[in-house]
């Protein structure tokens, strides 16, 4: 129910935020021009540094645009949108993704399905030694320490930002459209927490400090990432991750145990019967057989533990052999709706 009311939240919420900020752009224009180059009574130091923080947060909206869209053409044409529009292109691409979730998944687990291009492929997180991960850090770092200077350079040389008089039309309309960007990360930084405090705690600093914030979020979700880990995972919790091994078909789960050696039988559990007894088979590698379980077992293990220690230190060696073995109550640690995925 919650998730259906998310679900229903933001598609309410995008709309009145796209009206909203149309309005305030059109009421500006026609009441206050357009905001030309050589007009000194818009372009003062501080509107600059805001124009900065506009786009250094919208970088990340556009990365995640671009991952979204399968073709290199309607990643061009969105993110170019996103540059000129704003904030206006946020709602309208949201808003399109939102639709696109079919009934189940808007009751499962909307922001997971939202979030995900491929939401069974890329929800496993299949290793690659030529992973993103550490030049994103990088990135976003620098980017973090680019706003920072820009704050610091202004607020010595111009004076405070907290004056009346920078309350002038065109400030107005840049920081409704920034405040909207940031209201859309901050839905995504709550997703992420497994606290609510702390996910609270992480949304005052992006209203706070902007984009220097949200770089700050960025690099801190980053780390939580092994330099191996594909990117995208940093869109989605960690308890999304570590079920994900038992909702996939055979052929993406051979892939994913590949890297461990010849698989020849990627079930995770399979009742057999052999010599008039039942008997239980686990992935198989070409190896002797009476290696295999422990092997299976060793392997899933590697996968599963750095996923488990990141939502449950205190028990995580527990819970990855319970998920190692296939115990079903182990399933509780995910949301109910990837408990439904992970029957295998």
């Amino acid at each position: 129910m919650a998730t259906n009311g998310l679900v229903t939240g933001l598609k309410v919420f995008l709309p009145v935020m796209f009206c909203v900020m149309l309005a305030t752009l059109i009421y500006t224009i026609i009441t206050d021009g357009l905001p030309e180059p050589d007009r000194r009574d818009v372009f003062t130091p501080w509107f600059a540094t805001t124009i900065v923080d506009f786009y250094i947060n919208i970088v990340p909206i556009a990365v995640w645009i671009v991952y979204k869209e399968t073709t290199w053409f309607g990643s061009i044409l969105w993110a170019i949108l996103l540059v000129v529009f704003g904030s206006l292109t946020t709602c309208v691409y949201l808003f399109m993704q939102l639709l696109k979730l079919t009934p189940q998944e808007a009751s499962e687990d909307p922001m997971y399905f939202l979030l995900l291009r491929d939401s069974f492929k890329d929800g496993v997180g299949l290793r690659d030694k030529k992973s993103l991960v550490v030049t994103a850090r990088f990135v976003f770092g620098a980017l973090g320490c680019v706003m920072l200077g820009a704050l610091v350079y202004t607020c010595l040389t111009d004076g405070s930002p907290f004056r009346m008089e920078l309350l002038y039309p065109w400030m107005v309309v840049l920081l409704v459209s920034f405040y909207i960007n940031v209201a859309v990360l901050s839905v995504w930084v709550v997703y992420k927490e497994s606290s609510w405090i702390i996910g609270i705690l992480w949304v005052a600093l992006l209203l706070s400090l902007g984009s220097f914030g949200t770089s700050v979020v960025i690099v801190v979700q980053l780390f939580r990432l092994s330099p191996l880990d594909p990117l995208y995972l940093v869109l989605v919790k960690n308890t999304n991750r570590i079920l994900m091994i038992y909702c996939v078909d055979d052929e993406k789960r051979k892939e994913m145990f590949s890297e461990f050696g010849n698989v020849t039988s990627p079930k995770l559990s399979e009742m057999i019967w052999k010599d008039d007894r039942k008997e239980t088979t686990y992935i198989a590698f070409a190896q002797r057989k009476e290696d295999s379980q422990a092997h299976t077992y060793r392997m899933l293990g590697e996968r599963l533990y750095p996923l488990v220690e990141k939502h449950e230190s205190l028990h995580v060696a527990k819970l990855t052999g319970m998920l190692a073995v296939g115990d079903e109550s182990s399933r509780y640690l995910a949301p109910d709706g990837v408990r439904r995925r992970t029957q295998v």
